[in-house]
């Protein structure tokens, strides 16, 4: 039979809770995760996060790309989200927002993406879209809003600048406070800090042209189909000029100036922009919105006309001055009238295009 050797049991127990000591750390504790860092790294203006009176005197144009840069000392990062956030006088605080180009944020303002593999056919708006405020962007190209008050000289009066040929002016409005935040997050769920740039941006007016898919209607006599084409033009330095979205108005008014009540008249419609361009449909019948109503003739002289009201609103959220054209809506006016198919028309639609005039109409065959 083996003895038991009292004084060997202790000396192992000794030994092994020296290892499991040991196993714990240098310093005798578990090491913790740590979170990952990030900053911004490259935009344009003064690098500020205070505001001051050098940042107050010199804003900077409205569009920036910003760029940012990430780390995580014990891990991968895996994916960014960011946000903008306005100045709110009102609150005396900063409010989320969303801007063109991201128009979809959740409810603390962090801009939605959509996640790896997802459709991106849904639109984000939809509920079946699967979303996520993490990316892999490390790049953005934000629009901040630059649609402050209208700018006041000493006498109180609106300023404006002059454009173009000195022909036209537009308003200048006061720059708007924002910022842009950023964090990232690593592959053990850690989040880092928020990065954060503060902005004070400006932006000029821009200015509205209307016409209509044959050219200049302008006092001219027109059917009861029209194609209204609205032109931003801008005036920012290194920004294309683009619309965020257009807004017009119809009116009908006698020869004395007075209003003659339509249904639908009076009232602003939105139309979404492309780029630099914005269309409106108006027909005669109940498939646009609004309907347009033929004018009251003498033989071939008008005894009313139609008035065209429309402003654009440019992606820093600055409006245009309206612009408005005026002309007489008569009904069998087809002038010079040729066909063909529409090739953003759904089923058998076909656009029936002549000066002055556009229909829609589905073809019997």
């Amino acid at each position: 039979m083996f003895k038991v050797s009292y004084r060997l049991i202790l000396i192992t127990l000794l030994i092994t809770t020296l290892v499991f000591i040991s196993a714990c750390g240098r310093k005798g504790k578990v090491e913790l995760d740590m979170a990952p860092t990030i900053e911004i790294t490259s935009y344009t203006g003064i690098d500020s996060t205070d505001i001051d009176e050098e940042w107050e005197n010199n804003p900077t144009i409205f569009q920036q790309d910003i760029w940012w840069s990430a780390s995580d000392p014990d891990g991968t990062v895996e994916g960014y989200a960011f946000k903008v956030e306005v100045w709110d006088e009102n609150l005396r605080g900063y409010t989320a927002i969303s801007t063109p180009g991201f128009e979809y944020i959740d409810n603390d303002g962090w801009v939605y993406h959509y996640q790896t593999g997802a459709n991106e056919n849904i639109p984000m708006d939809d509920p079946d879209a699967h979303l996520t405020i993490w990316s892999q962007l490390l790049h953005a190209k934000i629009n901040f809003p630059a649609n402050g008050e209208p700018l006041l000289d000493d006498n109180g009066d609106p300023v404006y600048q002059e454009i173009l040929d000195g022909a036209d002016s537009v308003l200048v409005y006061q720059p708007v406070q924002s910022r842009f935040l950023v964090k990232c997050i690593d592959n053990s769920g850690l989040e880092s800090n928020t990065a954060i740039k503060l902005f004070n941006s400006s932006s000029s007016a821009p200015k509205v042209i209307i016409s209509s898919s044959q050219g200049e209607i302008d006092g001219e006599t027109v059917g009861t189909g029209l194609l209204i084409e609205f032109t931003i033009l801008d005036f920012d330095p290194l920004v294309s000029a683009q619309a965020d979205f257009f807004e017009f108005m119809l009116m009908k008014m006698d020869e004395a100036g007075n209003e003659i009540y339509e249904d639908g008249y009076g009232e602003w419609y939105t139309t979404v922009g492309e780029d630099d361009k914005g269309y409106a449909v108006l027909t005669n019948t109940g498939y646009t919105t609004p309907r347009i109503y033929p004018n009251s003739f003498v033989g071939d002289e008008p005894q009313d006309h139609t008035y065209l009201v429309a402003r654009a609103f440019d992606i820093a959220g600055i409006p245009s001055r309206t612009d408005t054209i005026s002309f007489a809506v008569k009904e069998g006016f087809y002038p010079g009238t040729f066909i063909y198919n529409g090739a953003e028309q759904s089923g058998n639609d076909v656009w029936v295009l002549g000066q002055n005039h556009f229909v829609t109409y589905s073809d019997p065959s």
